[in-house]
C-alpha cells in the first residue's frame, strides 16, 4: 500500500496508508468524540478549494473547517489587466459540533453580504460565491477519476485527501456590473479532510496546462513537506500517472522568485514563473495559518513510456505554515 510507484483502488473497507484511484467518503465520526475538547474541535481539518486557470482569469475558492474557525476565501486576478481582488472571512466555531462534511456534502459559510457555498453530487461540483466585490459561479465535471490519499500524521490518526484536475467546468464571473460566461477543462478540486500534525509545513503547485507534441491537457498536483508525497501525480488524458517526492527550490518570497520543482524518479521536472500572489497572516488562539499562494505560468517536461513531453501552462504554487 505505501509503494510509491502503484496506485489502488479504494475497496470498501477503510484504506490502508497510500493511494488510490477514486473517491473515498470518510466518516472520521469514531475518532472526533464530542465538545469544544474533543478532536472534532482541536484537532481534525477539512476544506474544499477550487482553482479556476484560464487565459484571462485565474480565481480561488475555498472553505475551511478547521475546528475552532471556519474560514471563506475566494480571489480573482485579471491576467489582463492586473488587477486583483479578494475577499475572505474568518468565523470562530463556523461549523456546528456534529459537521462532518465530505465531497459530495454541502457546505456553506455566510458572513454579512459575502457568501460561500459548495455542492457535490455524484461526479459533478457547484462552487459558488457571491460578494460585494464580485460574484463566481462554477459547474465542474469529472471526465475521468481523482486520486485519494490516506497519510501517516505525527501523533494524530490520519489525513486524507481527494484531488482532480482538468474538470470540464462552465464559469460565470460578474464583477463591475458585467458578466462572463468560460467554458473548459481548467477548473482543479482540492478535498481534505483529518488531522494534520500539530504544527505542519508545505509546498504545494496544481497546475493545469498543454503537451506540446499531442495538444493533450495535462494535470499535475505536487506536495513536498506534507501527506508523505503520496498526491504527487500527473493527469494526462485519461491517464492517472502517479510519481515520486519532490522537491521545490526557490528563493524566498515564493511569490516572486522563479520556482523549480523535480521528483526524485526523474519523471518530472517543471519551471514556474508568479504572476501575483494571494497570501494570509492569520493568529487566533490555538490557530496560526500563514501562506502565500503565487500564481503564474510554466513549463516543463514529463518522461512517460520512454518519451519526454514538454508542457506549459497556468498554476499555483504555495508555502503554507500551520498551527493547528
Amino acid at each position: 500500500m505505501n509503494d510509491l510507484s502503484h496506485i489502488n483502488t479504494i475497496e470498501k473497507e477503510f484504506p490502508d496508508f497510500g493511494r488510490y484511484r477514486g473517491y473515498y467518503p470518510l466518516d472520521t465520526t469514531k475518532w472526533d468524540g464530542e465538545g469544544i475538547f474533543s478532536l472534532r474541535r482541536t484537532k481534525r481539518k477539512a476544506w474544499v478549494f477550487a482553482g479556476i486557470l484560464t487565459e484571462e482569469y485565474i480565481i480561488g475558492f475555498a472553505i475551511v473547517d478547521a475546528g475552532i474557525m471556519a474560514t471563506g476565501f475566494a480571489y480573482l486576478q485579471n491576467r489582463k489587466t492586473g488587477k486583483f481582488i479578494e475577499e475572505k472571512c474568518l468565523r470562530p466555531l463556523g461549523f456546528p459540533d456534529n459537521y462532518n462534511p465530505d465531497l459530495k456534502s454541502s457546505w456553506t459559510i455566510v458572513d454579512g453580504r459575502k457568501s460561500w457555498h459548495f455542492l457535490g453530487s455524484g461526479n459533478t461540483y457547484q462552487f459558488d460565491f457571491v460578494g460585494e466585490s464580485f460574484s463566481v459561479q462554477c459547474e465542474a465535471e469529472e471526465e475521468y477519476e481523482g486520486l485519494s490519499v490516506v497519510a501517516p500524521s505525527k501523533n494524530r490518526p490520519f489525513h486524507y485527501t481527494y484531488k482532480n484536475m482538468n474538470l470540464k467546468s462552465k464559469v460565470t464571473i460578474t464583477h463591475e456590473g458585467t458578466k462572463k460566461v468560460l467554458n473548459g477543462n481548467f477548473v482543479s478540486i482540492d478535498f481534505s479532510k483529518g488531522y494534520p500534525p500539530r504544527e505542519t509545513f508545505w509546498n504545494w503547485a496544481s497546475l493545469i496546462g498543454t503537451v506540446a507534441e499531442t495538444g493533450d491537457k495535462i494535470g499535475i498536483n505536487l506536495v513536498s513537506g506534507f501527506n508523505d508525497g503520496l498526491e504527487n501525480a500527473v493527469w494526462l488524458g485519461g491517464n492517472l500517472i502517479p510519481l515520486g517526492l519532490s522537491e521545490f527550490k526557490y528563493q524566498k518570497p515564493i511569490s516572486i522568485h522563479r520556482t523549480e520543482i523535480r521528483t526524485n524518479d526523474a519523471l518530472l521536472e517543471i519551471q514556474f514563473s508568479p504572476e501575483g500572489k494571494r497570501m494570509e497572516n492569520i493568529d487566533v488562539v490555538l490557530y496560526r495559518s500563514q501562506f502565500i499562494q503565487a500564481f503564474g505560468v510554466f513549463e516543463g517536461k514529463l518522461l512517460y513510456k520512454g518519451n519526454t513531453l514538454r508542457f506549459h501552462g497556468l498554476g499555483l504554487v504555495e508555502e503554507h505554515h500551520a498551527l493547528w
